[in-house]
This record gives structure tokens, sequence and C-alpha cells, in this order.
């Protein structure tokens, strides 16, 4: 399963829409996600043996997300994510807060030949 089936997955039924980098909807909350970097970390064989893939997954809302932040931790981290960093921010442009949460998710061989 490449990386970006993987996380949309993990957040389905999380009562808010998920997209890949932009949203063009018309919720007030949403999630958008993408992925910053892929490094290999192991080679064998002059082959990949493990990549990293690093996720950033973007909570937007126009309120109180804490359960919502919350569920997201739970999802990722059930679907084999491992939690690496967050941070709160208010976007004054769009008017809405914004959680912004890097994960890690390390995967045998090199994704990109799946």
């Amino acid at each position: 399963m490449r990386i970006h089936e993987r996380v949309k997955t993990a957040l389905q039924d999380i009562g808010v829409p998920v997209s890949f980098q932009t949203y063009q909807g018309n919720a007030k909350t949403y999630v958008t996600f993408f992925q910053y970097m892929e490094q290999p970390s192991l080679h064998q064989d002059d082959a990949i043996g493990l990549s990293v893939h690093y996720i950033q997954v973007d909570l937007w809302s126009n309120g109180d997300y804490l359960d919502l932040d919350a569920l997201i931790q739970t999802k990722m981290e059930a679907a084999g994510f491992r939690f690496l960093t967050g941070y709160d921010q208010y976007e004054q442009d769009v008017k809405m807060y914004h959680k912004s949460l890097r994960y890690a998710f390390e995967e045998e061989g090199a994704s990109w030949h799946k």
C-alpha cells in the first residue's frame, strides 16, 4: 500500500474530510496531509532495505479541535505511524486554528517502486 493510501485509510473514520495537500470543500473542520520527506535509512546488497516516510498531518478548524487531535493521534499510531512532533498555530489569513502533527513510518524496501 502506498504511503498516501496508508494515511487516508488510517484517518478514514474520524468524522471530517481528509485530503492530500489541499481541501476544496466547505467543512469548517478538515484534515490535510503530505509527505515532507522520504529517506532510505538502511541499505543492503546495493538495495534499499528500509525507507522512512515523514508525514505531516494538518488539522484545520474554526473551533475546539482537542478531541479530534487526540483521535488523529490514536488512529495514526494504531496504523504504525510514530509520532514525532506537534504544534498549535492560528492562521490569521484564513482565520482558522491549525494543528500540525508530524509522523514517521518505516517501510521495508523502496516504496516508490511499489
